[in-house]
């Protein structure tokens, strides 16, 4: 129905006069030849103007970019994972299922349905799943053994802290979402292959993911041999929160990935890069949200492990000369 619209509208600005004198200058035919004839030249005339409007392509990717169903899809699967997620904690106030949702509905998002996945939008869907199983089942498994988690305590002990936490972690995966979720809907782009920007994006993709799981491994190894003391070995002894660092890196490798899909045809910039411009908003709103968890700003972590190590001299060290994300290499 939209292709259609557009046809009706881009008609409507095409100058009246010149159609007619086409039509007026050619020598008697049948009218069948005639009319092939005239829908030829209509056909010509619509091409051009979609050429001068943007660009080849289909005309509704001239104008700005295709509808945004997927992002809309993944949006709606966000919203309705998590409702649930609230419904849970205020009907049980447990935490264990917390993690699983949260980061589980990635997975689920990521495959809202689109009819122009191409090459890029299908490695980007598989790695946005692979990281969201492998993430969800690694808390969940973590959070079984725990039960419980003291820094959601005062978050989650009231009905406007649950309705907090929960449209935040919607946000959280919207926005996350977005290199995603606004690549995978582009007709343009119908490429069976990665170039190289998205070769590139994939690679970062697999380090971050590769030091995230590396992170979050040799955590469970320290805790498992040294009962009540602060990881300070490995990854962690390079940074505070190694496990964000490489988690920025995942969703920075998906968003450069998505590069070629995220610009559109068009004449002008804001036509072209919007998309682009908006999914880069999604490593940096993570940055944000990891600065704020790691600084205390957002849960109630820092002060909880001042709480447990703040007497011992070794921690007081770490915090003073380690980084809190971007390890320090030298």
């Amino acid at each position: 129905m939209q292709s259609n619209l557009l046809f009706v509208l881009i008609c409507l600005l095409l100058p009246p006069t010149h159609s007619a004198l086409k039509l007026n200058s050619l020598p008697a035919m049948p009218t069948r030849q005639r009319n092939t004839k005239a829908d030829s030249a209509s056909a010509e005339s619509l091409k051009s103007a979609s050429k001068l409007r943007g660009g080849g392509g289909p005309p509704h990717a001239s104008l700005g970019g295709p509808p945004l169903a997927s992002l809309v899809g993944s949006t709606k699967r966000f919203v309705a994972v998590n409702i649930l997620g609230a419904a849970v904690s205020l009907a049980t106030g447990s935490h264990v299922h917390i993690d699983l949702l949260g980061t589980g509905a990635f997975a689920y998002a990521s495959q809202a349905k689109s009819s122009t996945f191409n090459a890029i939008s299908k490695a980007s869907g598989l790695c946005v799943g692979l990281w969201s199983i492998k993430l969800a089942s690694f808390l969940f498994g973590r959070a079984l053994i725990m039960k419980h988690d003291a820094r959601l305590d005062d978050t989650l002990g009231k009905i406007d802290g649950v309705v907090g936490f929960w449209s935040v972690s919607t946000l959280w995966g919207i926005f996350c979402l977005m290199p995603h979720s606004l690549g995978a809907i582009n007709p343009a782009k119908k490429v069976s292959y990665l170039p190289v920007i998205s070769k590139i994006g994939l690679s970062m993709f697999a380090f971050g993911f590769a030091i995230e799981t590396m992170a979050d491994y040799q955590k469970i190894v320290f805790k498992s041999a040294n009962k009540g003391g602060f990881a300070n070995t490995g990854l962690w002894a390079i940074s505070q929160h190694p496990n964000y660092f490489g988690n920025l890196l995942v969703w920075s490798g998906i968003t450069l990935m998505n590069v070629p899909n995220l610009i559109n045809p068009g004449r002008s910039f804001l036509q072209r890069y919007w998309r682009l411009g908006t999914a880069v908003l999604s490593p940096i709103f993570l940055l944000g949200l990891f600065y704020g968890q790691a600084t205390g700003n957002i849960l109630d972590s820092v002060s909880l492990a001042d709480a447990k190590y703040g007497h011992l001299k070794d921690y007081q060290t770490y915090k003073e000369t380690v980084p809190l994300i971007f390890p320090k290499f030298m």
